[in-house]
């Protein structure tokens, strides 16, 4: 009996190890059928609400499927994208997501844009990135945008301003921000130019009422092109404000020379040489006529080749006239020293009268009673600022003894 129970667990025993050997070292291989497809791009609608695929057969029947379909993606961002595909078998399961990545190349134009301005102490715009009925549109003219924004409704300080565009996507982009300053309106305070460089000495210019009030300024200033080479030259003007602050504005110019007559008058009174101040200069074949300058330089430009007649007078000198003057295309011709006559000899009522020696005592007289409140009645009857012959022998008679003709 003994016997037949221990050969009984031996047997259990046997059956027992040849089951356990046989699931284990020999593992059962399940082969699942395909039932159903789909896919979405970026974004995981959830299980079972993606896009439906269909089997390149027509029929989803096997554990290996191909899958070929048309993608619509004309609703889809210019970009790079991830499109993920999964699948169901015949027991209502699953499968892991299979990702893979594509990019949609493309033009992306502004269509759209707005702006808003806030005081920079505060902080009251806080969603930024949601439509607010308080921004204000900005024009987009053919994809390029470009605005005047108005401040002169704004106090002094600091403020900062939120800029925010839309593409052809009809996609917002993040708003961007910068800080900027509104100050009192400035006024232009001084104004000088300077010719083809910068660091050239420069000159002043001068506003058309005399005065640096505005903060806009019609300016005016004397440039001498007669020493410029022909071609282009840049015009600088700087401007400093009444916050002291400096723009340089550029501005090309041509020079088209043909001819110039450059000359210089010069007189001498008791031995000093000295510029013969506004003398009328003409230039008989053409009829201009200008005034001698400062230094006494006077200058025609843009003449064609051939002889020129100058003829030059000034109140108190002998008329000039000089001919024959060769000008040629593209050349300077610098006139030798031009010294106008102040010594002739004149007759007034009866009495020899050295002009020269006269107006150079007119002169010592005008500076030595200059301050008197009568010095128009005194010395300048005709009220011209000029001095003519008769002007001068009537100051002569009134100061008694101050002059004598050795």
């Amino acid at each position: 009996m003994e016997l037949w129970l221990m050969m009984i667990r031996m047997l259990i025993l046997t059956v027992f190890l040849l089951m356990f050997c046989s699931i284990t070292l020999t593992p059962l291989v399940l082969s699942h059928i395909i039932t159903e497809a789909e896919y979405f791009i970026d974004i995981d609608p959830g299980i079972g609400k993606g896009t439906p695929l269909n089997s390149s057969d027509g029929a989803f029947d096997s554990n290996y499927e191909s899958i070929s379909t048309e993608l619509d993606l004309s609703s889809i961002c210019i970009g790079v994208h991830n499109i993920y595909i999964r699948m169901k078998n015949e027991l209502g399961v699953w499968g892991k997501t299979a990702k893979y990545i594509f990019e949609i190349t493309g033009d992306i134009d502004i269509i759209e844009s707005e702006y808003r301005i806030e005081p920079i102490e505060t902080n009251s715009f806080v969603n930024k990135n949601n439509v607010d009925n308080t921004l204000i549109k900005i024009p987009v003219t053919d994809c390029a945008i470009e605005a005047t924004i108005d401040t002169s409704s704004l106090d002094a300080g600091l403020y900062k301003i939120f800029v925010r565009f839309k593409d052809s996507e009809s996609k917002w982009g993040p708003f961007r921000q910068r800080k900027f300053e509104v100050t009192e309106a400035a006024t232009i305070k001084s104004a000088e130019f300077s010719v083809d460089s910068i660091t050239q000495e420069a000159y002043p210019m001068s506003p058309s009422d005399n005065n640096f009030d505005e903060g806009i300024e019609v300016l005016y200033g004397n440039i001498e092109t007669y020493n410029l080479n022909e071609g282009d030259h840049v015009l600088y003007i700087k401007i400093i404000d009444s916050y002291q602050r400096m723009s340089i504005h550029e501005k090309i110019f041509s020079i088209l020379k043909k001819g110039l007559i450059i000359g210089e008058l010069n007189t001498t009174i008791t031995g000093n040489t000295v510029p013969v101040i506004g003398a009328s200069v003409n230039l008989n074949e053409t009829g201009e006529n200008v005034l001698s300058n400062s230094d006494g330089i006077f200058v025609f430009s843009d003449l064609e080749s051939g002889l020129y007649t100058i003829t030059v007078k000034q109140n108190g000198f002998k008329d000039l006239s000089m001919k024959d003057i060769q000008v040629k295309m593209n050349e300077t011709t610098n006139l030798p020293y031009i010294e106008l006559n102040t010594t002739l000899m004149e007759e007034y009522n009866g009495l020899n009268v050295n002009y020269g020696l006269l107006l150079n005592k007119y002169s010592q007289l005008s500076e030595k009673y200059s301050e008197t409140e009568n010095f128009n009645n005194l010395f300048d009857i005709n009220n011209d600022k000029k001095v003519n012959l008769l002007e001068a022998i009537n100051v002569l008679r009134i100061i008694s003894g101050s002059y004598r003709d050795d």
